[in-house]
This record gives C-alpha cells, structure tokens and sequence, in this order.
C-alpha cells in the first residue's frame, strides 16, 4: 500500500478507530437470537399516541445523495430506513454509490441536478461555497423552531455547535459529537511477556524506555534462541509521532497549539530532540530499520512474527500479549500528556438542499438522532444509523457495564457485516449525539476501555489540538493549499533523513531557513487566523 493510501486510511481510523474495530471478534452474548421486538416509548405508525404526528401526517418522499460503505449492503433494503419510514411517514429514494461519491457530489453542487438531503459526504469548503449561494439550505431558524434535540445537544456539547457554524454565522450542515471508551488514535503498546520474561518494568521516561529496548534487542525476550527482535516496529512516522513526541513537549500533530498559539511542530526545538531521540535508535538498530521504506503489508506480516517489542497501536489479533503504555517523558519536559483525544466533532452529516420541498420535515426526521442512549423513541438514538435499535439490534447489559448485540451475525460474517449488509448504513452514524461510555461485550473491547481510562484519556490535551470546525476564507484556504503542498513534502523529506542519518543536525538551522523560505510563518498565521475566529465564536 502506498503512503499516500495509508494515510487517508489512517486518517479515517483516526476520526473513528472504535468504530472500524468495534465488531470484529466481539463475543456472542448468552441471550442472542432473534431479533426481538422494541422497547417502544411511542408507536410505530408515524403518530405519537395521543399527540402530534412524530415528523409528518402524510407520507413524503426525499430524494437522499450518499456515500455507501463498501461493505453495505442496498440502501432501501436496510431495515433502520425501513423502520424509520414507518414511524415518520418519510421515504427515501437513494442515490448511493462507494466509488466515485465525491465526483458525483462535486457534479450535482455545481449543476444544480440536486438531491433533496445530502447524508454524509459535504466538507467544509461545499459548506463555505454552496451555503451562501443558497445551495445548501441555511438551517438557523429551522433548528430553533424544529430542532428540540438538537439545542438541548449543543447546550451540552457547545463545541458542536461551533464546528458546524460557518465563517458568516450561518448553520448549513448538521454534524455529530462522537464519544466512547476504545476511540483515540494513539496507544502504544509495550510488549508485556517480553518485559515478564526479562523481569523488566514498564518504562515511564524515554530514558528508561532506550534501556528496555536494549534488553529486547540483546537478550532473547522472545525466547526462540534466535537473534530475530525487532525491539520497536512502526510504518512511518505517523503513530511514532503518537508514541514518542509528546515526550519531548509536542503534539503529534504538524499543526497544533500552545497556550493560544498556533504552532508548526516540525519546526519546534521539541521536534528536532525527538528526531534525535529517533536517530539514536535507529544507529542501534533498536527500532526498524525498514519503518521508513517497508510497505504497509510487509510491516503487517512482521507484526505476526512475534519479533516486536513496542508498537504504536494496538494488535487485535495478539492483544493480550501487550500492555498500553503511560505517555512517556523526558529531559526536556515532564508532563505526561497524549495527542489522542476521547470526543470527536464533526460537521457536514446532514444538509438541506434548495429543491427540497419539506424542510421541516427533513430536520424533525434528523433531529431524532440528537437523543441520548436512554431518551430514544422505538429504539432510534443517536447510535441508530450505526448499530440500528436499542431493544432491536442492541441493548445494554444487565448491569449497564457493556452493549450487548440482540442477533446472531450472519455465518461467516462479523456483527459489523451482518448491520451493514441489512439493517444500517454505516460504521460512524453520521449526524447526531453518539456517546457510548461504557464498551461492547468483548473482552478485548473491555481492555481497551479499561487501558484508555488508566493510560490515555487521564492525559489527553484538547487546548492543544487545532479544532476541527475553525474555518479559512476562501482566500485564506487557497493559499494554504500552495503552501502546504511545498512543506509538507519538504518536512516528510527531511526528517527521514534526520532519523536515520543522512543528515546530520548541524544542519537543522538551514532546515528551518528552508521552511521560512517557503512560507512557514505565513502558514501559521494563516492557520492563526482561523483559529482566532473560532475561539470568539465566529468561524
């Protein structure tokens, strides 16, 4: 696989790691079988008892625009919209496809040949250019009449309700706060019969953390009487960043933030130890010497062997031979912190078009999923285009400390399989309140969750993460786009060769002159700017 490839990829997991792994090798639960009826709090016909219609008294149809999940099943086949249409009189003509989404997106904006919602799929420059044209529907007053679910969620999350505010004030997409206990996108993991078999400690500092390695490397922890570890695996740099960074001060993010002040962190003294740091390893051959050039599945058939001691994520298939680690210090700075964050927001979910003819319709219908886990009507909750119906697809444990799945998979397929084939559209839900605080029935999920509240979420610094709904200018994002392209490149180039040698670190000050050069001051301040905005309240 391409870097470029992984990237994207990990880039996804990065925005929804739980949501990618959560189903795999899940235990069945003793009480599987049929799917049984829900726990109704209303009635399934489109009217509440005795009040007003749930969405709408007559039956309506909505033409939808969507990306399908490549495992997905026919969107009018799944169950949830066949269930939901049931209950809000709402039904949706679908216009999916997985290959070729964005193109055809890009080409119903830009024609005018539009579907009535988008579900999914509109980023933040559609937002910015198609909601002042009167493309996507301005969503403001339609929340503060419509939206009861809605309001009471942004009481609750207010940094929601800034990532899908645009730079004018203007709402055009609805967007999700997601939350649960296996999310985050940095966990190291060290090794534990490795240390066992060597009577060492988990190290706490990167000092100690070299000694261990040494250990790894030279006495046989593996103890197949072969000279065969690898003491630190890793593909790239983008989980080194997570692991060994904040050690050194710094976010692994390129972008990132220091008491209110945008930073570039290749270009920090922090970053340049942590190349240091990562040189010394490599001299000794304690840390791969292929993480840079080995392809993604070279790595991953060596993550099999058994013959690494420290990685940068978590291995499902051999989790219990590992333990997450502390987020390491150092020398030069003594606070435990992680780059990883426990909630994530989002924008761009849902969207009006102009052809649409029932607006009203259309929020009252997203607005089902701004409800809390256990407040849904029939079963429909923020988690609903995800896992389907609490009571249906899914409900809690006895004692409230897991989820447990109310069906068995399909033969031969995962949960996740069996949900996406037939009954809902995707692994992330798209729009809503998603926060699931305790995790599914699965002793490795458990683990995780566990791990996370003892190693990673005590430790997370969301100041410091550069937030996700600050907003450019038009002009401010065309210039960013020139800039970045030029960096980005320049960064990748060089630290491989700070890491391994080639170059040496007397000429780290050329590399910054470099960057400065090419603009690096003028892309902070872009960057800036933006999050000025957002912090006042203006995107």
């Amino acid at each position: 696989m391409k870097r470029k490839q992984f990237i994207k990829i990990m880039s996804l997991v990065v925005a929804v790691l739980l949501l990618t792994t959560l189903f795999v090798g899940c235990k069945k639960s003793e009480d599987k079988g049929e799917a049984k009826d829900a726990t109704t709090t209303q009635g399934t016909s489109g009217k509440s008892p005795g009040s007003e219609p749930l969405v709408s008294d007559k039956p309506i149809t909505l033409k939808v625009m969507s990306r399908r999940d490549p495992m997905g099943g026919p969107w009018e086949q799944l169950r949830i919209f066949k269930d939901l249409e049931e209950m809000t009189n709402i039904h949706f003509e679908f216009d999916v496809v997985y290959e070729g989404y964005d193109e055809k997106k890009n080409l119903a904006l830009a024609t005018g040949d539009l579907p009535d919602i988008f579900l999914g799929g509109i980023t933040i420059e559609d937002e910015e250019t198609y909601g002042p044209q009167g493309v996507l529907v301005e969503l403001n007053d339609l929340i503060e009449k419509y939206g009861k679910n809605m309001k009471k969620t942004f009481e609750k999350y207010p940094l929601l309700k800034k990532t899908i505010t645009s730079s004018n004030g203007k709402i055009y997409t609805l967007g999700q706060v997601l939350s649960t206990t296996t999310m985050g996108s940095y966990k190291p993991v060290i090794n534990s019969v490795w240390l066992k078999n060597l009577n060492l400690k988990v190290p706490e500092t990167v000092d100690e953390l070299y000694n261990v390695l040494k250990e790894f490397k030279e006495k046989d922890p593996n103890q197949n009487g072969e000279a065969d570890e690898i003491p630190l695996g890793e593909y790239q740099f983008d989980l080194l960043n997570g692991m060994l960074l904040p050690a050194f001060g710094e976010m692994a993010q390129d972008i990132a933030v220091r008491d209110g002040k945008v930073i570039f962190t290749p270009t920090t003294d922090g970053f340049r130890y942590y190349l240091q740091y990562v040189n010394k390893l490599y001299k000794e051959k304690l840390i791969d010497q292929m993480f840079i050039s080995h392809s993604m599945d070279e790595y991953l058939a060596k993550t099999k062997r058994n013959i690494y001691g420290l990685l940068g994520h978590i291995r499902q298939a051999d989790w219990q031979q590992y333990q997450i680690i502390h987020p390491l210090t150092s020398e030069y700075n003594n606070e435990r912190f992680s780059s990883s964050t426990d909630t994530l927001y989002s924008s761009g979910g849902f969207a009006i078009t102009k052809v649409n003819k029932y607006p009203v319709e259309s929020i009252r219908w997203a607005d089902l999923f701004f409800t809390e886990l256990d407040n849904g009507i029939n079963g429909i909750t923020g988690c609903a285009l995800w896992i389907g119906r609490r009571g249906v697809d899914w409900d809690f444990t006895e004692d409230k400390t897991a989820v447990k799945y109310l069906f068995e998979p399909d033969e031969g397929m995962t949960e996740i399989q069996t949900l996406l084939k037939k009954v809902t559209p995707s692994q992330s839900g798209f729009v809503g309140e998603l926060i699931l605080e305790v995790p599914f029935e699965s002793p490795y999920l458990k683990w995780v969750g566990e791990n996370n509240k003892n190693y990673v979420f005590p430790y997370i610094r969301p100041e410091r993460i550069f937030p996700a709904g600050a907003r450019f200018t038009k002009e401010e994002q065309e210039r960013i786009s020139i800039l970045k392209t030029d960096i980005t490149k320049y960064v990748q180039q060089e630290r491989a060769k700070f890491a391994t040698g080639e170059n040496s670190f007397d000429k780290w000050d050329e590399y910054i002159r470099n960057l400065k050069n090419m603009g690096v001051d003028e892309y902070i301040q872009l960057y800036q700017a933006a999050y000025d905005r957002f912090m006042k309240g203006g995107n």
